[in-house]
């Protein structure tokens, strides 16, 4: 069982360092959320701010995040000065109803214990005043496709496996919400290269169910990395990274 406080405290200060959001998925959030300058916006899970910091950089829009991690916010404050990053749980979002035009949220479902997934959803809703909820995702067959799981299977089953989960039962719990115009779709985040960059930020467990296979299985795929990056020498090695958006609206 990972403890999400505990390693995101750890990853905070090197956390921008291998992940960040592209303008690709940033713009497809700005255009579905309907998002444009003074539009309110709580990302939730926010972590360091980067997919709220892009939104806004595009968008102009009104920032705010919430997440459990002192340390991952503090470089959210440093990034949007004018922003409003708080303290708290997604399942008792510390904010009055009716507050935001927009909630927005990337890989933070699956940190949630599973029973408490749909208090969150109900949640985002309670906070809406009008407008939609976009969750950032992976399907199933995206897991099992991963560049991760290429060269370290064992989280395949990990992910499947109680971890995430899958796209229907996410659109059942906006259903069951109250969300209307309930919708999924496929998005490329930004390719990735395998190169060593990739190989450092993956010796430091950039993604959380790195932390979760044993210690051998690590090594394990740490090795297959190594020599598929020898085997390949100056080759440029690039993987495309598909995302699952899943959104659905509050309407008035």
């Amino acid at each position: 069982m990972l403890n999400s406080a505990s390693y995101y405290r750890s990853i905070a200060s090197r956390y921008d360092s291998f992940r960040q959001w592209g303008d690709t998925v940033a713009s497809k959030v700005v255009k579905v959320g309907e998002i444009s300058r003074g539009t309110r916006v709580l990302d939730i899970g926010c972590g360091t701010g980067n997919l709220i910091s892009a939104v806004k950089n595009i968008s102009g829009c009104n920032a705010y995040g919430i997440d459990l991690s002192l340390e991952m916010l503090d470089v959210a404050k440093k990034k949007i000065a004018n922003g409003i990053f708080v303290k708290g749980n997604v399942g008792a979002i510390p904010f009055a109803n009716c507050s935001f035009n927009c909630v927005i949220g990337a890989f933070f479902l699956h940190l949630v214990d599973r029973g408490d997934r749909e208090i969150v959803i109900k949640e985002c809703y309670r906070v809406l005043s009008r407008g939609r909820l976009l969750i950032l995702t992976l399907s199933y067959e995206q897991i099992e496709k991963s560049i991760y799981g290429r060269f370290f299977p064992e989280i395949i089953g990990i992910e499947k496996n109680g971890r995430f989960s899958d796209i229907p039962e996410i659109k059942n719990w906006l259903w069951n919400s109250g969300f209307t115009q309930v919708k999924c779709e496929t998005i490329q985040d930004e390719p990735i290269k395998i190169d060593e960059q990739f190989f450092s930020s993956v010796k430091n467990k950039a993604i959380s169910s790195l932390a979760l296979i044993s210690p051998q299985a690590f090594v394990r795929g740490l090795r297959r990395l190594r020599r598929f990056l020898d085997e390949k020498g100056d080759e440029e090695r690039i993987c495309d990274q598909p995302i699952t958006l899943v959104y659905g609206e509050k309407q008035l």
